[in-house]
């Protein structure tokens, strides 16, 4: 059996053992039981698609070597394009893993954990072909961003770049062939992907505003073609806004999330995952400059501070403990914690603010729910989606 088919294989059963493999890996954040079923799904879908992708089998051998020579046989001597040899890989089905959470819920630290557990750098892979044998380049994972422009040719330019910082490449230099644009880019990131047989593509910063972007539309679409073409499974990290325009785009939706959304809540004010969160900000931020004890108000204040969010907790944190150091300031009361605090968080409390005045309900205006589609809750920000509007005449639907 392949070496590419052992992803996970030492990976524990259950939920709680899940967590426990996550909270070991070198990142700071507290799993919840959503992170491990992320992981549990994650793990699986990697590992069928490596089982599809068999190079031991002849017909997805050369699928794999055609992926090849349509990236480096593209044009003949004479300056013609050759025929494209492409088209979906053998067993590929859409592979799309959709993640949803709001601003600042720790999105960057799970990519992190994912891509560290599925492992990092370039392996070799021997395959016995008659009486030789034959090495195959496998990429694990590659990471990165939503274009911010929502472009996809962005898109394109971004996981060109990845993949030529993982495998030691220069296909970003490129100045002719499909790498350049045109109709045929997504199909060369295809056989990019084909050629290094990569395990997981993670995207990462999909935010509401270039998610929205008209040209944006490509750009799912993109990502769409890309694991129902290749079979490779695509990690999509975004927020309740950004989940509302992939809602919206039917071809994509049904590629990106064959399985249905993965959603991580913010934690309520006393949940354990939330105490074991504060107790991590305080050890690596209060602590360190002195305050050795957690005062019995930090739990609960830092979440109304934060409106149980990881990163503005985070954040929040680390700027009292730098003034603290600065002042020589060994106690402090709640107040005086959340004066300091509010100062380091100018840039996030009116985001924080329409995200309470939301939850206590009302009526807003469309475009107000829509411009804090990162900071709201996905109930919020779904109730946008446009519907089917009646009129006072009839109309008959076959």
């Amino acid at each position: 059996m392949l070496e590419m088919t052992q992803i996970g294989r030492d990976a524990p059963r259950d939920l709680s053992q899940y967590t426990n493999t996550l909270a070991d890996l070198p990142y700071a954040f507290v799993p919840t039981l959503e992170h491990a079923r992320i992981l549990i799904e994650v793990v699986n879908q990697v590992r069928e698609s490596y089982f599809s992708r068999n190079l031991n089998c002849p017909g997805y051998r050369h699928y794999t070597m055609n992926a090849s020579e349509f990236l480096h046989r593209n044009f003949d001597r004479s300056g013609h394009r050759l025929n494209l040899r492409t088209g979906r890989a053998p067993l590929a089905i859409s592979r799309g893993i959709f993640v949803c959470a709001q601003a600042q819920m720790g999105r960057q630290r799970l990519a992190a954990a994912i891509e560290q557990f599925l492992g990092l750098g370039v392996q070799k892979v021997r395959v016995h072909v008659s009486s030789n044998f034959v090495d195959f380049l496998q990429l694990r994972s590659l990471r990165i961003c939503w274009p911010s422009d929502g472009r996809k040719r962005s898109l394109v330019k971004a996981f060109v770049s990845a993949f030529d910082a993982s495998m030691n490449t220069s296909y970003s230099g490129v100045c002719r062939g499909p790498l350049m644009g045109g109709e045929e880019d997504v199909l060369a990131i295809c056989a990019l992907a084909t050629a290094a047989n990569l395990g997981l593509l993670i995207v990462e910063r999909i935010n509401s505003t270039p998610a929205n972007f008209k040209v944006a539309m490509e750009t799912w679409d993109a990502l769409g073609v890309f694991t129902r073409t290749t079979g490779i499974p695509v990690l999509c990290l975004a927020t309740p806004g950004a989940a509302l325009a992939l809602a919206q785009q039917s071809g994509s939706l049904s590629d990106l999330v064959p399985n249905g959304v993965h959603r991580i809540k913010i934690p309520s004010k006393g949940s354990d995952a939330w105490k074991s969160s504060c107790e991590l900000f305080f050890r690596s931020s209060l602590k360190t400059v002195g305050i050795e004890v957690m005062p019995d108000w930090f739990v609960d204040t830092l979440w109304v501070l934060s409106r149980g969010r990881y990163g503005v907790a985070a954040k929040a944190c680390s700027y009292v403990a730098r003034n603290v150091q600065m002042f020589r300031k060994p106690k402090m009361t709640a107040e005086e914690f959340l004066n300091i605090a509010n100062k380091g968080l100018a840039l996030d409390i009116p985001f924080l603010k329409a995200d309470e005045l939301a939850s206590k309900g009302g009526t807003f205006r469309m475009s107000s729910v829509k411009k804090h589609g990162d900071w709201l809750s996905f109930e919020n920000v779904i109730t946008t989606m446009p519907g089917l509007q009646i009129v006072d005449e009839p109309i008959l639907v076959s």
